[in-house]
């Protein structure tokens, strides 16, 4: 069935020598305000959802620390580990206010959906799904501060 795991820190490695996390199928949620991906994750399509359990904490995707208070941070490798394979890859919510930034380019081989209340999203660097799609959905600010085309073409920027 899905797998559902909440906390203030939240650590997908080996135990027992069981690695990562496996579904076969079922979704994936980790809830947490720090997160070390340090195994793959694979969902095998039913998606993979990633969100701070504070919901004024603040996300940094393709970070290259995780330093940064108040942050969850997500390093480009450690998204590389996310196997949703057709499942939705999830990063926020619709009651996440703390803001999204993607300060380094990234790139998935699932659809993206990166999703924000309030506080805003900020590109900075790109986000790569090849052909498989990206939604960006924020009550606040969308933004990039280099080129408005660093997210694929076809996928839509939505301003909730």
């Amino acid at each position: 069935g899905p797998v559902s795991r909440a906390g203030v820190a939240a650590r997908v490695g080996s135990v027992g020598g069981t690695s990562g996390i496996s579904t076969g199928g079922a979704s994936v949620t980790l809830t947490a305000d720090r997160m070390a991906i340090n195994q793959n994750v694979n969902s095998a399509g039913g998606g993979i959802s990633l969100k701070p359990l504070t919901s004024t904490q603040k996300i940094d995707l393709g970070s290259a620390s995780d330093a940064t208070a108040a942050t969850l941070e997500l390093s480009a490798a450690e998204i590389g580990r996310l196997n949703s394979g057709a499942g939705t890859l999830t990063f926020g919510g619709a009651s996440i206010n703390g803001g999204i930034t993607v300060p380094a380019s990234i790139s998935a081989a699932a659809p993206v959906a990166v999703l924000n209340g309030t506080g805003g999203i900020q590109f900075n660097g790109s986000l790569s799904v090849g052909s498989n799609g990206a939604t960006v959905t924020s009550a606040g600010a969308v933004s990039d501060s280099v080129v408005a085309s660093r997210v694929p073409a076809r996928s839509p920027y939505v301003h909730a």
